[in-house]
């Protein structure tokens, strides 16, 4: 099985022909049967590199469904111990939902926590960090009924699109407030000009286990 998602990735980038505008450089996304191109531009932070601008993982459920099957798929040939799948924020929570309903064949009791970008529910444990999106600081909230999921279990913490892995790090540290144990992290992509599975994972996850299906490039210039 992950003989075969593997060999069902293909990530690209396809110019122009005239050499290419913003406008017309195009990001090509494949994950198992899933296929679609995304256009390559440039930040909206004015600071002069491009992006892939794949902003599918809320509500594309063919590409959450093969994002999710690619995740559950290197999780197990890991055979990693996970309790309880943890998402920061909301954005991968249908990504999130459906990795545990796949792991959950196998290992009926994984949970899912979702941490919240903003305080829903009075009573809560919260953590402060600070993400290249914002020139603010930010937190992640969690319910207090919470810890009684994650005291004493392996958690993975997953995300739509990990870049430079603030928010992830910080979820982590929530998550040991919580009593709950790290064993890992997980995304459908990771974001930069390096590619975390080629020369190392990046720094935050130096210890533990990157489960990622594709890198999205950051181009200068």
């Amino acid at each position: 099985m992950m003989e075969q998602w593997v060999m069902g990735i293909f990530v690209g980038m396809m110019m122009s022909s005239a050499g290419a505008t913003s406008n017309t450089d195009e990001f090509v996304l494949k994950i198992g049967r899933f296929e679609k191109s995304y256009p390559i531009k440039e930040a909206q932070s004015g600071s002069g590199i491009k992006i892939a601008y794949v902003n599918d993982f809320v509500d594309n459920m063919a590409l959450i469904r093969a994002a999710a099957d690619a995740i559950v798929a290197k999780i197990n040939q890991a055979k990693a111990p996970v309790d309880v799948i943890v998402i920061p924020g909301d954005k991968a929570n249908a990504l999130g939902a459906i990795v545990v309903d796949r792991l959950t064949k196998t290992r009926p009791n994984v949970e899912l926590v979702v941490f919240r970008g903003t305080n829903k529910s009075g009573n809560v444990e919260s953590i402060s960090y600070q993400s290249i999106s914002s020139d603010k600081p930010k937190k992640l909230y969690s319910r207090l009924d919470h810890a009684d999921l994650l005291r004493g279990k392996n958690a993975i913490v997953l995300d739509d699109v990990i870049s430079t892995g603030a928010t992830a790090k910080a979820s982590a540290d929530l998550v040991r407030k919580l009593g709950g144990n790290v064993i890992g992290y997980a995304c459908a992509a990771t974001e930069g000009e390096n590619d975390p599975s080629e020369g190392g994972v990046t720094p935050q996850f130096a210890s533990m286990p990157l489960y990622k299906i594709v890198h999205f490039p950051v181009v200068r210039g």
